[in-house]
């Protein structure tokens, strides 16, 4: 929801306020590192004692290890669909015209 709002020196400003670009990279950055870690701790708690109770523990860890891998993916796939269409638009006027575009 945005609304208007004025500061005391009279200005408008439109809330809510745009993240920088930094804190989103962190963001995923942190949501990255924390799937390994728990992917990694799911791992060791699987063959540290694979007759425990934390075998379960072991396994949900490694679970959203996964997904978050899935997850990652999926991202990269999303973003490299872009690149393809401008390849593909590039070959069509490289077979129109014998001559590579520039970009």
């Amino acid at each position: 929801m945005r609304f208007r709002a004025t500061s005391r020196l009279g200005k408008a400003r439109t809330w809510p306020r745009p993240r920088p670009l930094a804190w989103s990279v962190v963001r995923r950055a942190t949501a990255y590192a924390l799937s390994f870690v728990c992917g990694l701790v799911g791992f060791v708690l699987l063959t540290a004692d694979p007759s425990g109770g934390l075998v379960i523990v072991g396994v949900v860890l490694l679970v959203v290890a996964l997904v978050a891998a899935i997850a990652f993916t999926l991202r990269v796939g999303r973003r490299s669909q872009p690149d393809r269409e401008r390849e593909a638009r590039a070959r069509e006027v490289f077979d129109q015209t014998g001559e590579w575009p520039r970009e």
